[in-house]
Formats: C-alpha cells, structure tokens, sequence
C-alpha cells in the first residue's frame, strides 16, 4: 500500500506541475493533458 501512496503523491504533483504549464503555455499544455490522459488510465486501476 505504501508503495501505492507513493506513486499517486508522485502524479498528484506531476499533475499540479502540469497545470501550471498549461496555464502559461496552452499549446504545451496540449501536450501535457495527453500525457495526463495517460497517467489517468495508469492511476485507474492502482486506485483503492
């Protein structure tokens, strides 16, 4: 479970990183969100 937690702190800050990104820079930020979208379905499943 440890491990888990560790992995979603991890994309929890990647994600609030990302947000910033996209707020002063939206044509990165397209980029971004399809990386997010990724994540996402990486995060899905290792969900409690």
């Amino acid at each position: 479970m440890e491990g888990i937690t560790k992995v979603t702190i991890e994309v929890v800050k990647y994600a609030t990183s990302a947000r910033s990104i996209v707020a002063s820079n939206e044509n990165h930020g397209r980029l971004v969100s399809d990386v997010l979208r990724k994540y996402r379905h990486l995060a899905l499943p290792i969900s409690p």
